[in-house]
């Protein structure tokens, strides 16, 4: 009588050339581990499945982050003209100051 590790052994050692020439063996085979693991193609589906969601996320992330460049560069160029804006009024009370000074100067 065989053993159950002898049994493993044949089966290990003969079925690939078993599966390989009888189409039934082959077929059931397959059905018995189809409750265990997908398909070849179900797994092909699911991979491009879960690929295109992330070239999907990809490009919102890139439109995100577009969207945010552009309102920082908006942010930027308004700062520039409140900046410019407040340094010539800064300069024309500095002016207007001078003046003032000059004259309580010229009027003692």
């Amino acid at each position: 009588m065989l053993t159950s590790q002898q049994v493993k052994e044949i089966i290990l050692k003969e079925l690939p050339a078993i599966l390989e020439e009888d189409p039934e063996i082959h077929r059931f085979f397959l059905q018995i581990s189809r409750r265990h693991f997908a398909d070849k193609t179900q797994t092909e589906d699911r991979f491009d499945r879960v690929m295109e969601e992330l070239r999907r996320d990809r490009e919102e992330q890139s439109r995100k982050w577009e969207a945010n460049q552009k309102a920082i560069n908006d942010m930027l160029v308004d700062n520039r003209k409140l900046s410019q804006k407040h340094e010539s009024t800064i300069e024309a009370l500095g002016t207007r100051w001078g003046l003032h000074t000059e004259q309580v100067f010229h009027n003692e």
